[in-house]
């Protein structure tokens, strides 16, 4: 609980002032950019990246493509060797996971008409020492995707 004197009755003291916890943000280093395209077989399980170290995650999209239906390719997210996100892309139609308040990872396409789907990365998901990205094919042939991940870290 901050206490201390209301600023509008003199100019602010901050030695007046005290708090039971002071949290300062961390400093990160300069916004970077992953751009990766790649394919991914039948029954493939693959590593799309992996970051090393402290940081944080300003947003990022993954898009898969192919000639056949790829809504059973499985995304699995893990931030600090814990999975915290593993849905396909028809369980996220399903379940209508589309709202980025909610969700590490949310649907904004699903065309398994056009052979088309896409997820963006929530923004500010902090990690202390990793974050990987992992995508299973469950599907048959091959598809492509591309993926963009912008982080900083510290």
């Amino acid at each position: 609980m901050v206490t201390g004197y209301p600023d509008y009755q003199r100019n602010i003291n901050i030695a007046a002032q005290s708090a039971d916890q002071l949290i300062e943000r961390p400093k990160y280093g300069a916004p970077q950019s992953i751009l990766i395209q790649g394919t991914l077989a039948e029954d493939e399980y693959k590593t799309i990246f992996s970051l090393s170290g402290r940081g944080i995650v300003y947003g990022g999209k993954f898009m898969v493509f192919s000639p056949f239906s790829a809504k059973n390719t499985a995304l699995y997210l893990s931030l600090d060797d814990v999975v915290v996100f593993s849905h396909t892309f028809a369980e996220l139609n399903t379940y209508k996971i589309t709202d980025q308040f909610q969700h590490y990872i949310f649907l904004v396409y699903y065309d398994d008409g056009a052979h088309f789907y896409s997820v963006v990365f929530t923004q500010d998901i902090t990690f202390e020492s990793n974050v990987t990205l992992q995508a299973k094919s469950f599907s048959t042939g091959t598809a492509g995707y591309t993926a963009i991940y912008n982080y900083s870290l510290i």
